[in-house]
């Protein structure tokens, strides 16, 4: 089955990306952070086997910054439409008129999503029509389908707590039984950063699998101990030079 992945992806512009992460950092930084998560997130991407890779870009006008980020070898599409859920729609419709068999979407802010389970969902794509991986709050880092159900995506409130729920029913409405993965996290929200930063500091291993990541958590965190007036979360006072979190740098 001649199956695509595409990368959905945003310019890293500072206040444009992750501003829910600006109540601890500034909006610099938390775009520094997501563009780290999107190098990643590329990076394990190419890894999955059996499927051709794409990213599909926002806005239009950052073709030359993706194509430096990506490189050649991979195409790139610009997303259209005048929110997430019509740009997904006509994503999912542009590569299946072109004679796809399956799309694969996934996020650009779960770097450490193995590409295991991309190729999990590949697999449930041979019997299953529709395959979502939910996150922690609601949405979902990925989703696959075999055809391009219209109308999908459109009653759909996007980024939030019933993205996932409100995804499954409409999915239901056309007669089809979604089939879930894992779940996995994305990176939404300060605490999300605290809860990476935990994993890496249980498994310092995992920095060789999110090298751009590391480096710029490693970064937030001596943001935050630089700045006395910054408030921090529990996770936040992990001190950076403890042995368990050696591995990140």
């Amino acid at each position: 089955m001649r199956t695509r992945i595409l990368v959905f992806a945003k310019l890293p512009e500072p206040g444009q990306v992750k501003t829910r992460l600006e109540s601890r950092w500034d909006a610099t930084r938390a775009a520094r952070l997501y563009e780290a998560f999107l190098r990643d997130s590329l990076a394990s991407t190419r890894r999955v086997r059996g499927a051709e890779l794409a990213v599909a870009y926002w806005p239009p006008g950052g073709r030359e910054w993706f194509a430096s980020a990506a490189g050649s070898e991979l195409e790139l599409l610009p997303q259209r439409g005048n929110d997430l859920a019509e740009r997904l729609e006509r994503a999912f419709r542009d590569c299946f008129a072109i004679g796809y068999e399956a799309v694969i979407v996934r996020n650009s802010d779960s770097p450490d999503l193995p590409p295991e389970r991309i190729e999990e969902a590949a697999r449930l794509l041979e019997e299953h029509e529709v395959v979502l991986g939910p996150d922690q709050g609601g949405g979902y880092y990925l989703v696959a389908m075999r055809a391009p159900y219209r109308d999908l995506f459109s009653r759909v409130p996007m980024d939030t707590e019933t993205s996932l729920e409100a995804t499954i029913a409409a999915a239901r409405g056309h007669g089809l039984e979604p089939r879930l993965l894992a779940v996995h996290p994305d990176i939404d929200h300060p605490e999300d950063v605290d809860r990476l930063w935990a994993r890496l500091g249980e498994d310092p291993s995992l920095a060789e699998t999110i090298p751009e990541t590391a480096v710029e958590l490693q970064r937030c965190r001596s943001d935050l101990r630089d700045s006395p007036d910054t408030k921090r979360s529990p996770e936040s006072e992990i001190d950076p030079d403890d042995r368990e979190c050696r591995g990140v740098d």
